[in-house]
């Protein structure tokens, strides 16, 4: 059984296959971000290895969301609201 560096993504990101959603898309899932409560982000390890953990952090901080992450990646301290 081949293995991977943990640095190499699981599967492809989407974003370059199909491009990236549509403004009027992300503008309704901040308005409803924004207008939620109780928020919970669930993120794997894709986030760690895409450099976006601060990225999430701050919209985390945000929305007063809280984070959760694959074991592994749990050394990743997430702020919690």
């Amino acid at each position: 059984m081949a293995t991977r560096p943990l640095n190499e993504p699981t599967r492809p990101s989407a974003i370059p296959a199909f491009g990236a959603p549509p403004a009027e898309s992300i503008h309704a899932i901040a308005d409803r971000l924004i207008d939620s409560d109780g928020i919970l982000f669930v993120c794997g390890k894709d986030v760690v290895t895409c450099g976006a953990v601060d990225d999430v952090a701050a919209l985390a901080r945000e929305v007063g969301a809280a984070v959760v992450s694959e074991p592994w990646a749990g050394i990743v301290a997430f702020p919690t609201p």
